[in-house]
C-alpha cells in the first residue's frame, strides 16, 4: 500500500500508532479495522494520539468490530492463527471519541465462513472549541 502511495507522490509514513510521532499534522487519518486489533486499555492515548496528528479541520475514518471483550482469536479464515480483537460497543466509541465530532456512522455486515462480523463504521471530525 505505501508504495502504491509513493508511486503517486504522496507522502508516506509507516510506524506504531502506539509510537508515532510525528512533527506535521494531517487533513485526514485512515484507522480502518487496524485499532481493533490492539488492547482497548491503550486505545484511549491512542486517540489522543490520532488528534494530535490531525489539523484543525482533520477528520480520521475508524472500523472496530461490534460485541463485548477482547483477546487472541482463530477465525476459520486463518487457521492455526491466532490474532488479537478487541471488540466494542457504539456507546464505548462515542466515548473515547468525545473530543471529536461525530459526522457520519454505519454498522455494517460482512458475511463470511467464520461467522460474520459486524463492524461500526465512523467518521469524526475535530471539535472546533
Amino acid at each position: 500500500m505505501l508504495e502504491l502511495c509513493r508511486q503517486r507522490g504522496l507522502k508516506t509514513y509507516k510506524g506504531d500508532i502506539e509510537e508515532l510521532d510525528l512533527a506535521e499534522l494531517f487533513d485526514g487519518i485512515w484507522a480502518y479495522t487496524s485499532l481493533l486489533h490492539m488492547p482497548k486499555t491503550n486505545l484511549g492515548s491512542v486517540v489522543e494520539r490520532i488528534r494530535s496528528h490531525l489539523s484543525p479541520f482533520g477528520k480520521v475514518a475508524i472500523s472496530l468490530k461490534e460485541g463485548e471483550g477482547e483477546g487472541f482469536v482463530e477465525t476459520k479464515n486463518h487457521p492455526g492463527v491466532e490474532r488479537y480483537f478487541a471488540y466494542y460497543k457504539d456507546e464505548e466509541v462515542r466515548e473515547l471519541f468525545s473530543d471529536f465530532h461525530l459526522i457520519n456512522f454505519s454498522r455494517t455486515s460482512r458475511i463470511k465462513s467464520d461467522g460474520g462480523s459486524v463492524f461500526l463504521n465512523y467518521l469524526f471530525g475535530v471539535k472546533i472549541h
